[in-house]
């Protein structure tokens, strides 16, 4: 499953298919949201976040490639992506607290099993605006985790995007530097 939510904790987008292992980079090129992030994140203003496991793109971006030469600027913008990016994480934390039955789906159909995980960001979107927020505080700060990485070979026009993905990163350090 993959998610992005908003600052008050309510899923924007969710794709749960399709079920297995697939690596973090294929199944955001797979889903919508891949296909219609550079059109919305269009003039340089938004962007998501992501962890390393995602394609640097200007309308996506991960953290510098740690092999141990990072700067300190570069250190801090880790940190800070990592400390922002794992709200994300909290969110599904809070999903499945509030819907304990995600944890233990037992449908034969994968198609049944995505619409139910749908359904459920689709309840707990309309829990956060009726003001059911007592669950939230819990997971605000408690749950923490780094995704797997996997190497990603990316084609030529790949490269371009990835350059302007970094030009856009450097621009959002330096202003986070600032602050």
């Amino acid at each position: 499953m993959r998610g992005v939510r908003d600052r008050r904790r309510r899923f924007l987008d969710v794709f749960t298919r399709p079920l297995g292992k697939i690596h973090d980079a294929r199944l955001f090129r797979m889903s919508d949201i891949g296909a219609e992030l550079p059109g919305i994140c269009a003039g340089d203003r938004y962007h998501l976040l992501g962890d390393a496991a995602y394609p640097l793109r200007e309308y996506l971006l991960t953290p510098f490639h740690d092999s141990g030469c990072l700067s300190e600027e570069q250190a801090r913008f880790n940190a800070k992506l990592s400390k922002t990016r794992v709200l994300i994480e909290n969110a599904f934390a809070l999903l499945k607290q509030r819907f304990c039955q995600l944890r233990y789906l037992e449908f034969w159909h994968v198609l049944k099993m995505s619409k139910f995980i749908v359904a459920g960001c689709v309840l707990h979107n309309l829990c956060i605006d009726a003001g059911d927020e007592e669950m939230e505080n819990d997971y605000e700060h408690r749950v923490e985790g780094v995704g797997a990485t996997l190497p990603y070979y990316e084609p030529i026009r790949d490269v371009h995007l990835r350059a302007l993905g970094q030009v856009k990163r450097n621009k959002v350090m330096e202003m986070l530097l600032r602050m």
